[in-house]
């Protein structure tokens, strides 16, 4: 039988391992070709791209770069 505080911290434990691994994929943003991104705005739409950069944890400054250097 496991006692109550154990799985207490095991979970706890759990819940740090995942906090942890989903800032590491944060932090790998995967590299964007115009292509790529034509496509996807003209799929999705605009605001829909924008929205998707800024939750991959792209800035507005490097979405700026992109629109400027992709001509979208």
């Amino acid at each position: 039988m496991i006692n109550p505080r154990g799985l207490i911290v095991l979970l706890f434990a759990v819940a740090i391992l995942l906090t942890v691994c989903v800032r590491a994929r944060a932090d790998e943003k995967p590299p964007l070709d115009c292509a790529t991104v034509r496509a996807y705005v003209a799929q999705h739409g605009i605001v829909v791209a924008y929205a998707r950069a800024l939750a991959a944890g792209y800035s507005p400054a490097e979405i700026r770069k992109v629109r400027k250097r992709c001509q979208v």
